[in-house]
């Protein structure tokens, strides 16, 4: 075999870009020409400017063959074609798109390439090419494009007949070539492309994550796109591909519109006047908030009492005893010691038990007689139905077994798989109509500024109380086109929301944790308007992780809608506080960020706010306000917008 004639290179490139790796590796096709481009026979270059543009047309026309890493404006591209084709000479693209891996081939066998519903890739300016090329492969075709800037960053629309959401980050160098995250979704599941490959997430509902293929080599890539451009010269023939000539061109006058609009656009701003727009909505759901700060109260009492009878046998000699001492003697399961360990703290604090050196025991007149109390009318006076006053005496009175271990408080909670009792908790009740009607007009609030087709994130969406109030207010707003991504750890949640959304299809299912990496597990990236977590960033086991996580998916600007407690709740620490205990192995709520430590997993307002803050965001509002009676019922809708 006749070894490769080198031929002569010049490099229009930074020192640290990888081309010179490559380089490295050629010396048997190139010899590197130092200093001004004279006598050469390839060209790489980098700079699209309008000088380099000029001197790419003297090569060409000199019968040199250039190769161009794009961004190239698609002018630019459309006289380099022509002076190309006159002078013989080859011109190409640098077309990279081979770095992503397989894409097009995993999404054709996994969910169909005619089924594609929705593309959402990530990338850097120098990478927008290759994205818009792996899109090519993916769709039938990229014309006609309708794609909406929602911010600089952030265009939104349609390719084809697909939805596509791209973000062109800001931040990074012209050698950042490849895109940072392509996500494909279609009704059987998710193909996403990442740094570490190409992974099968299985949908609507989840399932283990598939490793599919590590992504390649860029340096392999590069390598390919060298050596033809070495074929070319010595070719001499001034071949064109014309399809590829087409395809370049085309991509091109499409990262011109992406990068016109993009250059136009400007951040929404965060609505003036949403808190009190929020807190009057909040306010027409329900009445005199007082009558439930009392019935709240004495909900506290009574399970106050309620986890002192339970513990009392425990000490009936009234001799002082270990919290382990107490466990045993007690039989509490290991899934559920953390939390009377929990019990035995507020105990002490409430003076109900007492320590005694490393001790505890209770006081010697233990107050147990409201834990007797009828709760029912305690409920109704907090704005609940009969039904949620009933689940609250039946886990009282088996609070004894379901600390033990002996009883699931879900098997109470949701009977016979029925979700009512849970939707009433929290549907109902002075604090969740409020809350969740606050919730719903923040949202349309937020969304008013946006153009094109808003996408909403719900985290922790679980029975879809908040749900299907900001739905309904989506509807009377005018809102017809939002994509919603409702999501949940419990597949149990997302298969209900499929049965009560058959009709409409207004939410799409997804199964989340917000203890792990969002972004991971397919939610979407730097580009959701608005995202919705109520009563879930609690369980966070990190919280500051979990929040940087909720921020990775918004785009800048974007709007974070918070339901969340912001004092301990005894009545809830006796009861819905169990259905932490199913899995004794998974680690507790605030065990990785000092709260489990201090022995509190809901921080107060001032907690919230530094955390938020810490995360990437400026908390706006906070309701019901300060001076509000309702405010006493210890729980708060925060309004938040990534910086």
């Amino acid at each position: 075999m006749t070894a490769p004639v080198p031929a002569r290179l010049g490099v229009h490139a930074e020192a640290g870009h990888p081309v010179w790796k490559v380089l490295a590796d050629l010396g048997e096709f190139f010899t590197v020409v130092a200093g001004p481009d004279q006598d050469i026979d390839a060209a790489f270059v980098v700079d699209g400017g309008e000088a380099a543009a000029e001197r790419v047309e003297e090569l060409l026309g000199s019968g040199v063959s250039v190769l161009v890493q794009p961004p190239w404006g698609s002018r630019a591209v459309t006289s380099a074609l022509r002076t190309a084709r006159r002078a013989g000479a080859h011109f190409a693209l640098l077309d990279l798109a081979e770095a992503v891996g397989p894409l097009a081939e995993v999404v054709s066998e996994r969910i169909g390439r005619g089924d594609v519903a929705e593309v959402e890739l990530v990338t850097s300016p120098a990478g927008l090419h290759t994205a818009l090329r792996v899109l090519h492969g993916l769709l039938p075709s990229l014309r006609p494009w309708r794609l909406v800037a929602r911010a600089p960053e952030l265009l939104a629309g349609t390719v084809g007949t697909t939805t596509v959401t791209l973000v062109v980050r800001t931040e990074g160098g012209t050698a950042d070539l490849v895109p940072d995250r392509i996500a494909v979704r279609g009704a059987a599941g998710t193909v996403l492309a990442s740094p570490d490959g190409l992974t099968w997430l299985p949908g609507p509902f989840g399932g283990r994550p598939e490793a599919v293929s590590r992504r390649p080599d860029l340096g392999s890539v590069l390598h390919r796109q060298l050596t033809a451009l070495h074929t070319s010269v010595g070719e001499r023939t001034g071949a064109r591909d014309v399809a590829a000539a087409q395809l370049g061109l085309t991509v091109s006058r499409l990262a011109d519109d992406v990068t016109d609009s993009l250059t136009a656009a400007e951040h929404p701003r965060f609505p003036a006047g949403l808190a009190d727009e929020a807190h009057r909505a909040g306010l027409a759901h329900v009445t005199d908030p007082e009558p439930a700060v009392a019935a709240g109260k004495e909900a506290e009492r009574i399970a106050l009492a309620t986890m002192a009878r339970v513990l009392a046998d425990a000490c009936a000699d009234g001799r002082a005893r270990t919290v382990e001492e107490i466990l045993s003697e007690a039989r509490v399961a290991p899934g559920t010691a953390w939390l009377v360990r929990r019990w035995l703290a507020v105990l002490v604090e409430e003076g109900v038990f007492e320590l005694d050196g490393g001790r505890v025991r209770p006081v010697p007149t233990i107050p147990t007689a409201s834990a007797e109390a009828d709760l029912e009318p305690v409920y109704s006076a907090l704005g609940f139905p009969a039904t949620v006053g009933r689940f609250h005496s039946r886990v009282r009175s088996r609070l004894p077994e379901l600390v033990r271990g002996e009883v699931a408080l879900s098997s109470l909670l949701f009977p016979g798989g029925d979700t009512g009792i849970a939707e009433a908790l929290y549907g109902e009740g002075w604090a969740s109509r409020y809350l969740n009607a606050a919730a719903a007009r923040a949202v349309v609030t937020a969304l008013r500024g946006v153009d094109g087709t808003a996408t909403v994130l719900e985290l922790g969406a679980g029975v879809g109380a908040t749900t299907r109030v900001v739905l309904s207010e989506l509807d009377t707003a005018g809102f017809d086109e939002v994509r919603y991504v409702y999501s949940d750890i419990s597949r149990l949640f997302l298969v209900a929301a499929a049965r009560w959304d058959a009709h409409r299809h207004r939410v799409r299912p997804a199964l989340l944790d917000v203890n792990d990496d969002l972004l991971a597990q397919g939610a979407p990236s730097a580009s959701a308007d608005v995202v919705i977590a109520g009563h879930v960033l609690h369980s966070a086991v990190d919280l500051g992780r979990t929040l940087r996580s909720v921020r990775a998916t918004l785009r800048r600007g974007g709007t974070l809608v918070v339901v969340e407690s912001t004092v301990e709740n005894y009545a809830l620490l006796a009861s819905i506080q169990l259905l932490r205990s199913a899995d004794e192995t998974a680690p507790l709520p605030g065990s990785a960020d000092g709260r489990a430590r201090k022995g509190r997993m809901f921080p107060d307002l001032d907690g919230w706010r530094s955390a938020l803050a810490s995360a990437g965001f400026t908390v706006q509002a906070c309701l019901p306000p300060a001076d509000h009676p309702g405010a006493g019922l210890g729980q708060a809708l925060i309004v938040a917008t990534a910086t």
